[in-house]
């Protein structure tokens, strides 16, 4: 089973306004943290029901929100804004 992730920051549990999801935002530290877990989570998830790959699009602003060295090994992941699909490449 593969599974395909686009994942965006709004939605993210916590959250809740731009000083959180954009780049120049003083907590964007926090959103980055907070969007890679969730996605490891939901990738955890997937494998524990028998998926044997998980791809993820990073899909918010610059799409480079992902932090890659914390992201569970077994992801594989798309990253960058030059995506002729934007959120929906990959699938």
């Amino acid at each position: 089973m593969n599974i395909y992730i686009s994942c965006d920051m709004e939605g993210v549990d916590g959250i809740v306004t731009e000083k959180q999801s954009s780049p120049t935002g003083p907590f964007y530290a926090f959103a980055r943290e907070q969007i890679t877990e969730e996605v490891n989570a939901a990738a955890q998830g997937a494998f524990d029901a028998g998926a044997t790959s998980v791809l993820v699009n990073d899909s918010h602003w610059d799409m480079t929100n992902l932090l890659p060295e914390k992201l569970d090994p077994r992801i594989e992941y798309i990253t960058g804004s030059a995506k002729p699909l934007s959120m929906m490449q990959g699938v």
